[in-house]
């Protein structure tokens, strides 16, 4: 998961993010979602993410449930 966060098509759409002037983007790696409690995790008003292998979703949904307002966007 984290190679596929850290490919090129990856970098493309958040180099996009910062050229808005608007965005700082935090890349939750798989030492993040894959070994620590969502109450560790990072606070963020948007989470990105795409379709992978193994990919913790039913932690990151008890992580957004825990974190009212935040918002979800699952590609």
């Amino acid at each position: 998961m984290e190679k596929k966060a850290r490919s090129k098509p990856m970098q493309a759409i958040v180099e996009r993010l910062h050229a808005f002037g608007e965005f700082e983007v935090e890349v939750f790696g798989d030492a993040v979602t894959l070994h620590q409690p969502i109450t560790e995790w990072p606070v963020v008003d948007v989470l990105l993410s795409w379709h992978s292998e193994g990919f913790p979703l039913d932690k990151v949904r008890r992580w957004r449930a825990s974190s009212a307002g935040d918002q979800l966007l699952a590609l």
